[in-house]
């Protein structure tokens, strides 16, 4: 199984892939926001994946999007994730890293997220 922490942007993501035991297997600091290479990125990765990020300004269309892709998503508290990870170095890749860290050990504190069901005959 692989942890994925994303750190969200409007022109790139930084995303950070840990394994079971913590250690780093992948990083990506410029990602572009686009779902296929995203999606690409997080298969290349060889096993499950479970993807953790911060329910913020630019959230919601990506969690849709790799919930639909196959891949599960979570929703961070951004302010209780603060919370939590006080720290004094606060960079794009250092974020991610947080965020896979706190969903990797089951203390990431998550938001409830509204399922989007599409009425049938329409796309």
């Amino acid at each position: 199984m692989f942890w994925v922490g994303l750190d969200l942007h409007k022109r790139h993501i930084t995303a950070c892939a840990l394994d079971d035991g913590g250690r780093i297997v992948a990083e990506h600091r410029r990602l572009p926001p686009d779902v296929p290479a995203l999606v690409g990125w997080l298969q290349g990765l060889g096993g499950p994946v479970t993807v953790a990020m911060e329910a913020t300004l630019y959230w919601a269309w990506l969690h849709d999007q790799l919930t639909g892709a196959g891949i599960g998503p979570v929703a961070a508290h951004p302010y209780q994730v603060k919370l939590i990870w006080q720290a004094r170095c606060k960079t794009d890749p250092i974020d991610a890293r947080k965020l896979g860290e706190l969903l990797r050990t089951n203390l990431l504190p998550t938001v409830w997220v509204r399922a989007r069901v599409r009425p049938l005959g329409r796309r």
